[in-house]
């Protein structure tokens, strides 16, 4: 039992049963007027281009691994580029992806996408040099992939 009254003590706030099919019919015409509708024949699958992510052509990503070559007597030590089955030196890197980019029509060269999949073992100083001349040769997209330490470069002969 409480200490004061109030006026608002035994006033019951229930909605009357009377209501109820009106607010439904309320809330069912908001969603019909909100709702865009489908034209007919629209499917999922003509809509691909609207989809985000969806890249038409995979021609727009270039594929670079960086690592050590598994066969140290032939190929050296050092960190090895290969792309599409080629060796690249790090002196022919920007001239490659410059090369890479004049493959595409003018429209669709800002899409242009490098991947470096780069081993575990190289020195971040490499991987910066690389995105230095990836800047110089105005490819400015990149994707980072990691590789574990057992893989490697596997050499073309």
């Amino acid at each position: 039992m409480s200490i004061f009254r109030t006026k608002f003590a035994n006033l019951g706030a229930t909605i009357s049963p009377a209501a109820l099919p009106t607010i439904t019919l309320l809330v069912l015409l908001f969603f019909m007027v909100t709702v865009v509708l489908r034209k007919t024949g629209d499917s999922p699958e003509d809509n691909k281009s609207e989809q985000p992510g969806n890249m038409e052509q995979k021609s727009f990503i270039t594929e670079v691994t960086i690592g050590l070559p598994k066969d140290s007597a032939r190929y050296g030590t050092k960190p090895t580029i290969e792309s599409g089955g080629k060796l690249i030196s790090f002196d022919d890197f920007q001239s490659f992806i410059e090369g890479e980019m004049n493959k595409l029509p003018e429209h669709e060269r800002d899409g242009f996408t490098v991947s470096l999949k780069v081993d575990q073992q190289i020195p971040m100083g490499d991987i910066t040099d690389l995105t230095d001349e990836l800047r110089k040769a105005n490819a400015r997209k990149l994707i980072y992939n990691g590789t574990s330490k057992t893989e490697s470069v596997e050499k073309m002969p």
